[in-house]
């Protein structure tokens, strides 16, 4: 079961901003986000990344008769 909730850390201890049940000892997966703003580097990587995927996509476009002005307007 997943839960989601925010939290702070006080010295070397993560304590949650609002009570949650947990049992004494229960593992836990953590994954921290930052309010931060990604740096110039991670913003090129990931344009990068998008850029190779990007060219990959096969979508075919509308025929050419479907863009005849006649099948565009009705007159």
């Amino acid at each position: 079961m997943a839960i989601t909730f925010q939290a702070h850390v006080e010295g070397k201890v993560i304590i949650p901003d609002e009570p949650i049940e947990l049992r004494d000892g229960e593992k836990l997966e953590v994954t921290r986000t930052s309010d931060a703003r990604p740096s110039a580097a991670t913003i090129a990587d990931r344009l990068a990344r998008m850029q190779a995927l990007a060219g990959m996509i096969n979508v075919p476009g509308p025929s050419l008769e479907s863009l005849r002005r006649e099948n565009l307007y009705e007159d």
